[in-house]
């Protein structure tokens, strides 16, 4: 039943049609969809929006489409569309719905207000069951509403970890939009593996063989990867800076910077020294560690760090295992991936460690494209960080 039902029900009233104000919003394009990401509920905020976007905006746009972001005023900014967030008031906004041509957005209070003016409608649900919360006054062709593959009832919980929402793959939720306004252009990718640290924001990584000045972000200088004292100690005399290294840096060095690193986070490999991290803690670093060593092995070295820090283990998902067996039966040249973790090296960007050691630097500077991927065990180490699909 309904929600709405089992309110009549309870009130003895029945449902009529809403009664929705709405007050004038200037609004320049012709033709848009609504567009509201947002809910108060975590669970119900689905991560890959952005990727929706930008699949669906270079064909909305060949057809004359804008997309209107709507929602309150602390709210992501999308990249492709017009922001009216904190700038409409709640019966501009309505307004703005019911000028548009179809509402995409969250389980929210906008697919209720589309609902009550008749509008097509895209929405995603995964706390809730459909049923019991969907649009009311809709004609069914005209709604379109996704929710995750599952087989255990919706937890009904304002937070998930992790969010069931985020298995909808980004390109059902494009062309279902697409679908419903008829255009015929459609999106021609399937996601085969998001990993858990993808997002639309990209970060960069650089190697100590380059000076990095940035007022707007605090540089992660790889040592891990490329081993240079004199470098890192040029770097650090001009810019504060994180350091991520495997190998214990020079005492000395370290405290003539202190004031400009941020923060040294250690690899924990078989060859590991505890006294680095003691000379850390004991000298007021800010620092963490990590490792990929297999549990097994790590437990013998946590006796070692116990009293400085606590380790965060890199723990294979379930997912990646199982698109690793999958990876396996592809053939790479089918296969392309975006990257949201950059590593910049001698100012040549690369989309990842294998990329870099290949020479092949990335020719988007935008890293909107997708490229092929690498056949390589170094290549699968970071597919956190990427999202993998063919090409249908």
């Amino acid at each position: 039943m309904h929600l709405l039902e089992q309110y009549a029900l309870s009130s003895g009233l029945k449902i009529g049609k809403p009664f929705i104000y709405e007050v004038f919003f200037p609004i320049e394009s012709k033709k848009y969809i609504c567009f509201h990401p947002n809910s108060k509920f975590d669970s119900k905020n689905y991560d890959y929006w952005q990727l929706v976007i930008d699949l669906i905006f270079p064909i909305l746009q060949k057809n004359g489409i804008d997309i209107i972001q709507i929602g309150g005023q602390n709210e992501k900014a999308y990249a492709n569309c017009i922001h009216t967030q904190g700038i409409a008031s709640i019966n501009q906004t309505a307004y703005i719905i019911k000028k548009s041509i179809l509402s995409l957005g969250a389980d929210s209070f906008s697919a209720h207000v589309a609902s009550g003016f008749g509008k097509k409608i895209v929405a995603i649900y995964s706390t809730s069951n459909i049923n019991n919360c969907k649009p009311y006054w809709s004609n069914p062709e005209d709604v379109t509403l996704l929710e995750p593959d599952r087989s255990n009832k919706p937890s009904y919980s304002g937070k998930e970890n992790p969010k069931t929402i985020n298995s909808i793959k980004p390109e059902i939720i494009a062309n279902s939009a697409l679908e419903l306004l008829g255009l015929e252009d459609r999106v021609k990718i399937k996601t085969l593996f998001i990993g858990e640290d993808f997002s639309d924001s990209i970060s960069f990584g650089f190697l100590p063989n380059q000076v990095v000045l940035s007022s707007k972000f605090t540089p992660d200088i790889r040592m891990d990867l490329f081993f240079d004292e004199k470098n890192l100690a040029d770097q650090l005399s001009k810019q504060k800076s994180t350091i991520t290294t495997k190998k214990e840096i020079s005492y000395e060095l370290l405290s003539k910077f202190k004031a400009n690193i941020a923060k040294i986070t250690y690899i924990i490999e078989e060859n590991d020294n505890p006294d680095f991290i003691k000379f850390l803690f004991e000298n007021g670093f800010s620092f963490s560690c990590v490792s990929k060593l297999n549990p097994e092995k790590l437990n013998l070295k946590k006796i070692n760090y116990y009293r400085f820090s606590n380790i965060n283990e890199y723990l294979e998902t379930e997912k990646e295992k199982e698109f690793k067996t999958l990876y396996a039966k592809l053939n790479a040249s089918d296969i392309f991936f975006k990257s949201n973790y950059i590593i910049s090296s001698d100012k040549n960007s690369y989309l990842s460690e294998q990329h870099m050691l290949e020479k092949e630097p990335v020719k988007d500077s935008k890293f909107s494209s997708f490229e092929r991927v690498k056949n390589s065990d170094i290549f699968l180490s970071e597919i956190k960080n990427f999202w993998i699909i063919e090409k249908t």
